[in-house]
């Protein structure tokens, strides 16, 4: 049952983060899709690998999905936007300063 729940968030997640993706496409911005996984390796040991979840990267920034979309510059500052096309207008902000 955790699984399946599991499942569809995430799957909501890349519903969502794709849908952000395309925006900033439209506006000339390349942002990568990407999903983490953590593998710990230890002799005589077994530890399953630990999924971040998928997130979007542009440049320094990490974008992250859920009910909204965290934005962290990479320079410690962070903002949580609900609507993709602030989001989008935020990220695209944050590449021109680049």
């Amino acid at each position: 049952m955790r699984a399946d729940v599991t499942e569809r968030v995430e799957g909501e997640q890349l519903r969502q983060l794709t849908m952000l993706q395309e925006l900033l496409a439209d506006r000339g911005v390349r942002a990568l899709l990407v999903r983490h996984l953590r593998l710990a390796l230890f002799p005589n040991r077994y530890d399953p690998p630990q999924h971040g979840g998928p997130m979007l990267v542009v440049g320094e920034a990490q974008i992250t999905g859920g009910p909204a979309f965290h934005v962290d510059d990479g320079h410690g500052r962070s903002a949580d936007f609900f609507d993709a096309d602030e989001a989008a207008a935020y990220i695209r902000s944050l590449t021109v300063r680049s």
